[in-house]
């Protein structure tokens, strides 16, 4: 733009450079100037996509939005009220991240996501969208301990109770071999915090109701009694399941949980015959349960397992110093296929 004063009469030529930013801003005077006054638009935000996932599965992705007005303005993110513990969103890139707990299973969950220019008066835009979180992590667990027993022995296991909610009740059924072990009996080591029940309802089940006392809650990871028996008088060894067969509970709000899970137990009945077990979790380990050659407790060896097989029989051996274990692979085999396994007693060389 050149601009030609007249000074004196004379007409002297001066140039003068505006810059785009400088015109921009001359231009944006010009409403004020004229008394006219310009409407701040609304930002734009795309659509949301409804979720359905999986507890502790990760649900994240960018909101994308624009803003219309020349020059655009900054936009910022964030969520309405209620939104779940753990979900976030990045306000300046619109990232939205949430991994739902494994309590948070069996919910629908409502979220608004909100986009705010810096306009005056500053403008908004919402979209709504849910996530339903499916119930696929136990809630709570029940979990019963294992020992091994001579005969005319008695002995007892520690049932552990871990919870990630508060529980008012809970209730489980156990199925026990009574032809192995008797005398089954549960003794509660929280009878001052809560009311028990222990009931023999026949055919090797055996019920517990554990009722808490108002103003009192199962909470964390705690033992709550102890599982007795006594060995049946029997002519063979035995490893006797302690299994879980139902467990249910009561949340403190009134609910019941959907979501349990279940460690049973063991009972390893040692007699005149060893027992063999292939060990968990892998299932690459043999072990060998048999009568003590001396006084103390029960010897055991662990031999490793070059493959997994099914162990059908043992074959029978009165306990020494050194004797084998004789196993067949597979029983559908045809021919003397055979593993051995030397026991060693470490007391002796």
């Amino acid at each position: 733009m050149k601009l030609k004063p007249v000074v004196g009469g004379k007409t002297h030529s001066a140039s003068i450079r505006l810059s785009c930013l400088f015109l921009i801003q001359c231009l944006g005077l010009l409403p004020q100037c004229l008394g006219v006054q310009i409407l701040n638009s609304p930002p734009e935000l795309q659509p949301l996509t409804n979720w359905v996932v999986a507890e502790r599965r990760i649900v994240t992705f960018t909101n994308v939005a624009n803003d219309v007005d020349v020059p655009a303005q900054n936009l910022q993110f964030g969520m309405g009220p209620g939104i779940p513990d753990g979900a976030t969103i990045n306000p300046v890139t619109g990232v939205f991240y949430w991994r739902p707990s494994e309590i948070q299973g069996g919910t629908t969950n409502l979220f608004d996501i909100i986009v705010t220019d810096n306009g005056v008066p500053s403008m908004s835009a919402t979209q709504q969208f849910q996530i339903i979180v499916r119930d696929t992590h136990p809630d709570f667990a029940l979990s019963l301990g294992s020992t091994n027993l001579l005969l005319n022995e008695t002995g007892s296991v520690a049932v552990m109770f871990s919870t990630l909610v508060p529980v008012t009740n809970i209730s489980f059924t156990l199925r026990i071999d009574d032809e192995r072990l008797t005398q089954i009996a549960f003794t509660s080591r929280i009878s001052d915090d809560a009311a028990v029940e222990f009931s023999n309802l026949g055919s090797d089940r055996f019920h517990v109701v554990i009722a808490m006392v108002p103003g009192n809650l199962l909470q964390g990871t705690l033992e709550l009694g102890a599982l007795s028996f006594a060995v049946v008088d029997q002519p063979n060894s035995a490893i006797v399941p302690l299994d879980i067969i139902q467990l249910s509970g009561i949340h403190s709000d009134g609910r019941q949980i959907g979501q349990t899970a279940v460690d049973p137990g063991r009972v390893f009945v040692v007699l005149a015959e060893p027992l063999l077990e292939i060990v968990p979790p892998y299932l690459t380990r043999l072990r060998v349960y048999l009568l003590p050659l001396h006084t103390g407790s029960l010897l055991y060896i662990d031999n490793p397992v070059a493959t997994l097989a099914v162990w059908y029989k043992l074959a029978d051996f009165p306990a020494s110093r050194s004797k084998t274990v004789r196993v067949i692979d597979d029983p559908n085999f045809p021919g003397p296929k055979v593993r051995l396994y030397r026991l060693i007693d470490p007391h002796r060389p």
